[in-house]
């Protein structure tokens, strides 16, 4: 996948749509300006719920993202959109549940060496966007199932993806400098990317398998 491709597929959309994407983004800087502000007290069980529903809020725009970049959204009621993983049961159990358990799988291989963790991270990164998708066809996978067809998918792209990683650090600079104002541009566009990315991957694996992924 050629990267500037990626990026410059995800500032095409955001550029046609961008009032879609501010709308959609809000709830999740709200959220984020609320956990900024219990971080700095004695707050740390409500700060891990906070934290919690981030994570939640951030899938929730993936998944919406992933839709985008298929030519499957109708551009319409982005706060609904912002709160999509809370809508399906399935979706909202098995993002929860699928995002800790990567996390800890992530985490003990990180125990034995930091770049095993590293690297196993990447591997995982796709599972929940493939769980994602069986859920949207009525045939939920196992939660370890999604997780071993993210590192399927995965095989020879993990590089890749951090490479494009890397590649978004001078906007990751660019927030700390304006005190978090680009992020209205820098979180849409770096997870419309992701969502590019992740589209890019699926279909090279159709194409070469003659398979969808679910």
């Amino acid at each position: 996948m050629n990267r500037q491709e990626l990026k410059e597929d995800a500032r095409s959309l955001l550029n046609q749509h961008y009032s879609y994407y501010f709308i959609m983004i809000l709830p999740l800087i709200i959220v984020m300006i609320f956990n900024g502000l219990l971080s700095n007290g004695d707050h740390e069980t409500a700060s891990l719920f906070v934290s919690t529903i981030l994570d939640l809020l951030e899938y929730s725009l993936l998944y919406t993202f992933i839709d985008i970049a298929r030519n499957q959204d109708d551009f319409k009621k982005p706060i609904v959109k912002a709160f999509v993983v809370f809508s399906n049961g399935y979706l909202f159990l098995g993002t929860l549940l699928m995002n800790i358990l990567t996390s800890i799988m992530c985490f003990l291989w990180g125990i034995l060496l930091v770049i095993p963790g590293f690297v196993k991270a990447y591997s995982y990164s796709q599972a929940l966007f493939i769980y994602r998708d069986s859920v949207a066809e009525d045939a939920p996978m196992g939660y370890i199932e999604a997780i071993t067809e993210s590192r399927r998918l995965m095989d020879g792209h993990k590089l890749e993806l951090f490479i494009l990683d890397l590649s978004f650090i001078g906007w990751a600079l660019a927030v700390l400098v304006t005190l978090g104002i680009a992020s209205i541009w820098v979180i849409p566009y770096y997870h419309q990317t992701k969502a590019q990315f992740y589209k890019g991957l699926t279909d090279e694996d159709d194409r070469l398998n003659g398979n969808p992924i679910i």
